[in-house]
């Protein structure tokens, strides 16, 4: 049976659908002030999940672009439709004290890696924020950090000042800045790289052992190229943990 995974961001969607637990198809879509366009979308990707005969599970940050998706697949598809942190159990343990108040596709993220390096690993998701999450060796949620992403750093740059521009962040081909916007691109970049080096070399002193690093989000391959120490660069990491969550509901286990 085909199952459809939906991961609502904060300005991204993205579908995927898996079949005997594989990934056979997948896709971002940016979110836009066009909901009939969202609406479409929806669908149709749920049409091509084999509409009602199928399983809609959903992992969402932004809860009015969820309970848009909720009424379209399970009104106008036809779908059975669960959510993870609701219907599914999050899928791993976690060490916090209000875990339901933590991003669940941050916990996603982290399952999902874990369960392909079954040892310490750090994950960053690279979207309109970036987040820096650890696991320990034993498969437990620590915890992590959150900074601003890359566009949102340049936009908010621009709109509270008088004089920055608004630039596009892309890796940059030079160390010192010549104008102001290659300025501002180094600094956003180089900046952003040296955060999340900082806390992940702070995971290991926490630990005693280097964490694997995966990153994964919109800009995860950006930050990849820039980045010796990321082992890898996973773009499907929360579907894949939306589809690991139901699993282990259905086997009645989180590891």
């Amino acid at each position: 049976m085909k199952m459809l995974a939906v991961n609502v961001g904060n300005s991204r969607v993205a579908f995927g659908i898996f079949e005997d637990g594989r990934l056979t198809q997948g896709e971002r879509h940016q979110l836009s002030n066009n909901q009939a366009e969202l609406i479409q979308t929806a669908q149709v990707w749920g049409e091509m999940a084999a509409g009602g005969n199928s399983l809609a599970v959903l992992a969402s940050v932004n809860p009015p672009v969820l309970r848009l998706l909720q009424k379209v697949l399970a009104q106008d598809v036809g779908m059975k439709v669960l959510t993870v942190g609701q219907d599914v159990p999050l899928p791993m343990k976690v060490d916090l004290p209000a875990p339901e108040k933590v991003g669940v596709d941050r916990i996603l993220n982290a399952a999902a890696a874990y369960e392909r390096i079954k040892d310490a690993v750090a994950v960053v998701d690279a979207g309109t924020a970036i987040t820096v999450d650890c696991v320990s060796p034993e498969g437990v949620f620590l915890g992590g950090a959150i900074l601003p992403g890359l566009a949102l750093s340049a936009r908010i740059l621009h709109q509270q000042t008088a004089l920055l521009p608004e630039v596009k962040i892309d890796r940059p081909d030079w160390v010192y800045g010549k104008d102001t916007s290659q300025a501002i691109v180094a600094g956003i970049y180089y900046g952003a790289l040296g955060a999340i080096r900082e806390l992940v070399e702070r995971y290991a002193s926490e630990l005693r052992a280097w964490p694997v690093t995966i990153v994964t989000g919109g800009d995860g391959e950006l930050i990849r190229a820039g980045c010796g120490f990321i082992q890898a660069y996973v773009p499907n990491l929360t579907l894949i943990g939306i589809e690991l969550s139901l699993r282990r509901a259905q086997q009645g286990t989180k590891q």
